[in-house]
């Protein structure tokens, strides 16, 4: 009995060594928070900072004024763009820190080209079972992104203050987590060019230059009745559809561009901007404030133009929008509806025929 006992104790001792020594090889020679990339809690996030090594860098903040996000304390953020970095920054795990063999090698090409990212979020310089005291805003992580990795899922990443970068991926998505940090403060903006309701609407004014004829204006006067004017000098229209003016009135809600082109030639923008416009849209509020656009029809290259017949892009505008005059590109997709003229509010399928 004894010396079964002897045995079992023996080959327990020798069982918990072979453990220890396992999980002694296989433990990796950096402190947990080098390892520690996710955010705790986007709630608490005030503000994060990305910086590359050419130069560009992007601050996203609060806008404690107007809720929110701000591009470099000026430029309305792009909402979804924005909690959708912080829900992938939320999520980021470790799949293992890069070999030792190759860590040297990463290393080296991260201080080339990687991105410092600092994120700054409310934490309490005391948590006490639960009591949060002397809350601040707190640099809570510094991170460097490099290169996806060679299995194309992982991005090397790498805690400031550490020499052990790691393999990072997002949990259930197939893809590398890089392509959500850029330092291009257009790809953080706001794409919003109108967003109105009725109610706070007082007119919208539709020009067209090089066919002022279908020009026109349409007024809410406030009292439940519109006003509607067009042609080359804007004359009073009655009757007419006011229902179908309504209607177009409601489409302001949402309207949206769909990208910055501020990488395009400044020459070219010149001549685009110096030519006669394809129409010209403003719109004004009850408080006087004018929000306008002015798009130009986009070209097509001369090979197209013989293969299809059209001397301009189908699908895509140039357009200046917003109060900075942003040079974007626009789509026929979402502009067609507002690209009336004034013989479509006609009580009747004859033109008007107002000049």
């Amino acid at each position: 009995m004894k010396k079964n006992l002897r045995l079992l104790l023996i080959s327990f001792v020798l069982v918990a060594l072979a453990i220890l020594v396992y999980f002694s090889r296989n433990s990796s020679a950096f402190n947990e928070s080098d390892s520690q990339f996710a955010i705790d809690d986007t709630t608490t996030v005030t503000r994060f900072f990305m910086a590359d090594k050419n130069g560009r860098s992007v601050l996203i903040s609060r806008d404690s004024a107007n809720g929110g996000w701000l591009v470099n304390h000026s430029s309305k953020g792009h909402k979804m763009i924005i909690e959708s970095f912080l829900g992938v920054a939320s999520q980021l795990a470790v799949e293992s820190p890069v070999a030792e063999k190759a860590s040297a090698n990463i290393l080296k090409i991260m201080a080339a080209n990687a991105i410092k990212v600092e994120i700054y979020q409310m934490k309490p310089l005391i948590d006490w079972f639960g009591l949060n005291l002397f809350m601040k805003e707190r640099l809570t992580k510094t991170y460097y992104v490099g290169d996806v990795a060679r299995d194309n899922i992982g991005t090397y990443m790498l805690m400031e203050g550490s020499s052990i970068p790691f393999i990072v991926y997002q949990p259930g998505f197939r893809g590398f987590v890089q392509a959500r940090y850029f330092t291009n403060p257009s790809d953080w903006r706001d794409h919003t060019i109108f967003a109105m309701q009725l109610d706070q609407m007082k007119s919208v004014k539709m020009s067209y230059p090089e066919t002022p004829e279908h020009s026109f204006s349409i007024v809410n006067n406030g009292n439940r009745t519109l006003s509607l004017s067009g042609g080359i000098h804007y004359a009073p229209v009655a009757p007419f559809d006011t229902l179908k003016a309504l209607s177009y009135l409601t489409a302001f809600n949402s309207v949206k561009f769909e990208a910055f082109l501020s990488d395009i030639n400044p020459h070219k923008r010149d001549s685009i901007i110096n030519s006669q416009p394809f129409f010209t849209l403003n719109v004004i509020d009850n408080d006087g404030s004018e929000s306008s656009m002015t798009a130009w029809r986009m070209e097509v290259g001369e090979a197209n133009t013989e293969l299809y017949g059209n001397q301009f892009n189908m699908d895509r505008m140039y357009a200046l929008v917003g109060k900075d005059s942003s040079f974007v590109m626009i789509q026929y997709f979402v502009f067609d509806k507002y690209l009336r003229i004034l013989s479509d509010f006609s009580l009747t399928d004859q033109k008007l025929g107002i000049k």
